[in-house]
Order: structure tokens, then sequence, then C-alpha cells
């Protein structure tokens, strides 16, 4: 469920974008449209065809709409894309958190054995062998570190994107009724 407000709430808030820029919006889309003008347009506009000849006010008016609507498709299925992005890099950044944790576990758990170890023995090479893990564990309990304090920002990242595409779609719905 959070998955699909995180995607439509980026769909929404491009195309609150799109509809908020009003006529500049629509003169980036022109090249983009002016192939086909009445491919994107409502069945109305198609219908008329002499109303592309010589286009009347409404008839502007109609082929301004096709084209913001175009922009914010295209806008909305990049805005898509990017949520689907941002969610599948906040997925790894917690899964390589979970992985950098569980190597500090072991790490700290050989460093302890080997302590022990080097406590009994009293031998130089055990103790030399201990040091060696504990540096080894306070290593892996950075990087572990590093990867949670990732994934947090990932999390807060995504937690922003939200707000601002749930913002976007309550203007998107004011902007269409």
């Amino acid at each position: 469920m959070p998955k699909n407000n995180v995607k439509r709430g980026a769909l929404v808030a491009v195309l609150a974008a799109a509809v908020s820029f009003g006529a500049v919006g629509t003169a980036f889309a022109v090249p983009s449209t002016s192939a086909n003008p009445s491919a994107s347009a409502s069945p109305s506009a198609s219908a008329t065809p002499s109303s592309s000849a010589a286009p009347s006010s409404s008839a502007n008016q109609r082929q301004c709409n096709a084209q913001q609507k175009q922009q914010a498709n295209q806008a909305a299925n990049n805005a898509r894309n990017q949520a689907g992005r941002a969610q599948r890099a906040a997925k790894r950044a917690v899964n390589n958190a979970k992985r950098a944790q569980q190597r500090a576990n072991n790490a700290a758990k050989t460093a302890q054995a080997a302590a022990q170890k080097a406590q009994q023995s009293n031998q130089q090479a055990d103790r030399n062998k201990a040091n060696q893990a504990a540096a080894a564990a306070q290593k892996a309990r950075q990087q572990a570190t590093g990867q949670a304090n990732r994934a947090a920002q990932a999390k807060r990242v995504a937690a922003q994107q939200n707000n601002k595409s749930n913002q976007a779609a309550a203007a998107a719905r004011k902007c269409a009724a």
C-alpha cells in the first residue's frame, strides 16, 4: 500500500506541476506534439478535422488542453519511474545495512573468541590475532553505522517525496475540478 501511495503521489506531483506551469508548460510541449497534434487530442477535437485546419479559439483551447494532457502523462510516467527507482534504492540501502550489521556481529564474535584464546594461552601470536580481530570488528561496526545512516537518509527522502506528492495530488484534484 505505501508503495502505491508513493507512486501515485509522485504521479500527482508531476501532474500538478504540469498544470501549474500553464502556458509555459505547453510552450515546452509544442515541439514534441507539433507533428501530430490531433493524435493526443480529445475525441471532439479529432472528430472535427476542420477545426485544426482553421483554428478557432475553442479549437486552440482543445489543442492546448491536449498538449497539457500529453505533457502531464509524460511527466507522470517519469515521476512513476523515479519513485520506483527511489524505493528500490531505499530497499537496497536497508538490505545493505542489515548485511553490514550481520558482518559486524560476526566480527565481534570472532574478536571475542580470539581474545579469550589469547588470554588463556598468553602467546604473542594469539594476542596479535586478537588485536587484528578487534580491529576488524571495529571497522565492521563503522561500516554498519554508515550503512544504517544511508538507509535512514533514504527513508527520510522517501517520506519527504511522499509528502510532496500528497500535496501535489491535492492541488491536481483542485485543478481538475
